[in-house]
């Protein structure tokens, strides 16, 4: 093995891996306010970066020096490197299945923590019994025969990673996509780089960049979220309109849902439990869809979900189920209002019609359920439905 060890370059590339972590978050810190699982897990893994940069710069700089708290340092430093290697991958993979409404099964997710676990076992029997790296009577740190369990433990979980984004991409066919290279390329190329070149340390500074790239990759996506719910705006329905559905091979089913008798729930209860009832019904619409389709905020308590999918039981079986999740939201949250639905959907035909023709028709059938509705429900709104408006466009 190549040992090319120069503590300058070590310096250098920790140094610029933490500045660039600072920089990140400052830069990102009015996003990470926001109390999103999505975002507290890109806190963490920039937490355990920045903590892994310095150290392994001080672990570069204390390495050979004599004395027992050094070599402390070094045994304990260098384990929580090691098991840090792990842990991130598994914190990429969480925000990742979050990010994409995937649903990892909970099989899936213990295997990825068993891994962990197993990781966390062996730097402790490393403590004791020298496997994983060795602290000679120096200080001087080497690598053990078990050094390979992390590299390869971090690359299975990447491959895993990408490996879940292709399945993500075939169930919600056009409709699903993340640069998933943005984050893998770099961490690929520190991974194999210290692997085979002793002496050097990049791993950490890639890492970084990753974490860089996936911060400006979804605050890219701003001007495409509904700042309320968290789905998708109507802008980003302008994107799938120019980038998604001109094309010809798209195969998607539209479903537009709009909230029966809300501005009685404005009016009865006020804007605040309003707005609940919006998030509560995007958060019903993103659990059901999952990894099929995307949800669309369109306007004001009106959404647009489009699924992978022209089968009519797979819509069927989908738009029950929107219905039978909100039932069970009624009678778990203890609210004074229920939620329910109106929902008209129709499939698109790329080849017979525009987009607008297709949002137009999607919205004329939901409208017919809500006549429907209110045909039952009359006591719900007394005043006489007028006919709505078509034309919708984009």
């Amino acid at each position: 093995m190549i040992n090319i060890f120069n503590l300058t370059s070590v310096y250098i590339s920790d140094v610029l891996g933490i500045m660039l972590l600072i920089t990140i978050s400052l830069g990102s810190r009015w996003r990470m306010k926001e109390r999103s699982l999505e975002n507290r897990l890109l806190q963490l893994a920039v937490i355990c970066a920045g903590i892994a940069c310095g150290l392994d710069l001080l672990l570069f700089i204390v390495d050979g020096r004599p004395g027992s708290l050094i070599r402390a340092v070094s045994y304990i430093g260098n384990s929580w490197l090691f098991l840090s290697n792990i842990f991130i991958s598994v914190i990429w993979i969480e925000f990742f299945d979050r990010r994409l409404h995937i649903g990892l099964s909970r099989a899936h997710r213990a295997a990825l923590y068993a891994v962990v676990a197993v990781g966390a076992v062996i730097v402790a029997v490393n403590l004791f019994c020298p496997i994983v790296f060795t602290v000679s009577a120096a200080n001087e740190y080497a690598r053990g025969a078990l050094y390979w369990f992390y590299t390869a433990a971090a690359l299975l979980i990447m491959a895993d990673s990408v490996v879940i984004y292709f399945r993500a991409r075939r169930q919600g066919g056009v409709l699903k996509f993340f640069p998933i290279w943005i984050y893998i390329a770099p961490i690929l190329a520190g991974v194999l780089l210290q692997a085979f070149f002793y002496g050097i340390s990049v791993i950490w500074p890639c890492i970084t960049i990753a974490l860089a790239g996936v911060i400006v990759s979804v605050q890219n996506e701003v001007i495409y979220r509904d700042k309320l719910t968290g789905l998708y705006n109507r802008s980003y329905l302008d994107y799938l309109r120019q980038t998604v559905l001109s094309r010809r091979e798209a195969v998607i089913t539209g479903i537009m849902l709009d909230i029966n008798d809300f501005k009685s729930i404005n009016d009865r209860c006020g804007h605040s439990e309003g707005d609940d009832a919006l998030r509560a019904t995007a958060e019903v619409l993103m659990k059901t869809v999952g990894s099929l389709g995307t949800v669309v905020r369109y306007a004001g308590d009106e959404f647009v979900v489009l699924i992978n999918t022209q089968d009519e039981a797979v819509i069927n079986a989908c738009m029950d189920e929107m219905r039978k999740q909100l039932d069970a939201y009624n009678e778990s949250a203890g609210k004074p209002y229920s939620i329910s639905v109106s929902m008209g959907c129709h499939k698109f035909d790329p080849y017979s019609q525009t987009v607008n023709e297709f949002i137009n028709e999607i919205d004329r059938n939901m409208y017919e359920d809500k006549k429907k509705y209110y045909e039952v429900h009359a006591e719900a709104d007394r005043r006489r439905l007028q006919p709505r408006e078509t034309g919708v466009t984009l």
